[in-house]
């Protein structure tokens, strides 16, 4: 038996993200903090497919409804892995007290 905590950050945040994306009812709402963080850089490629697993599982044969995925990162190479789909991604940005939202196309 391998216990949580002598297990590294990105392997147990690839186990939580994989766990729910096979969910045979996965909740309506996910949000995601650093999805890559602690991860291989080649990991991040399965990250994206765990993302569009649950916003769009008939995509992948499943039959459970759609997830909205929130996910911030600051990791430049993940971000480049939506340049198919730049529609999906918002800018958020802290001006002072505010917070300025704005697509990325």
């Amino acid at each position: 038996m391998i216990k949580a905590h002598d297990v590294s950050q990105g392997s147990l945040i690839a186990l939580a993200m994989l766990t729910l994306a096979y969910l045979p009812d996965p909740p309506p709402l996910v949000c995601l903090e650093e999805p890559g963080h602690s991860m291989h850089l080649r990991l991040l490629r399965d990250v994206r497919d765990v993302i569009y697993r649950l916003a769009y599982p008939e995509s992948f044969g499943e039959k459970c409804a759609p997830v909205q995925v929130i996910a911030t990162t600051h990791n430049p190479y993940l971000l480049d892995l939506f340049r198919e789909h730049p529609e999906e991604i918002v800018i958020a940005e802290k001006l002072g007290l505010e917070a300025k939202f704005a697509r990325l196309i």
